[in-house]
């Protein structure tokens, strides 16, 4: 059913339109999609990036597949990443990341499996994580908030 009325708003729409724009003009207000995707501060990608690395990316790179075990946490610097659902030999655009959006914050932590694909949109900049770096970062913020008050870990909330 979803994917006919993706397809009649598709088709209806003069000039076509892509799925990432079906997907953009989802009507949420400005607050509730910075509560669903929120935006780290430039502080907060600072503090990222002391514990990570930078990674760049080509169009069309998979950087965590659906399945994976150890799924990394990703800051986007420049360009955008897609949240993909594998259906079959398609792909159901699921989000858009932009910069200062991050993805894998559960996977992460939990060292669950991840449930979608993530794929560069276009060439892009990310800040990756291990598991093991975002551990530390979280323990490190957890001091520092207990220190200090409120750091990265509030973007996280």
């Amino acid at each position: 059913m979803q994917a006919q009325i993706r397809e009649i708003i598709c088709e209806a729409a003069t000039p076509p339109i892509t799925m990432i724009d079906v997907i953009r003009g989802l009507p949420l207000s400005g607050s509730r999609t910075e509560h669903v995707f929120p935006t780290l501060t430039p502080a907060q990608i600072r503090r990222i990036a002391a514990h990570g690395h930078k990674r760049a990316t080509q169009a069309g790179d998979v950087l965590v597949e659906r399945g994976d075990v150890a799924v990394p946490f990703f800051v986007v610097v420049s360009g955008e990443l897609e949240v993909l659902r594998p259906e079959g030999a398609t792909d159901t655009l699921v989000a858009v990341h932009s910069p200062g959006q991050f993805t894998g914050v559960v996977s992460t932590l939990s060292g669950r499996r991840a449930l979608f694909r993530l794929r560069a949109a276009n060439v892009s900049e990310v800040i990756e994580l291990d598991r093991r770096r975002m551990l530390a970062l979280v323990q490190a913020d957890a001091q520092r908030d207990f220190d200090a008050g409120p750091s990265f870990s509030a973007g996280l909330s």
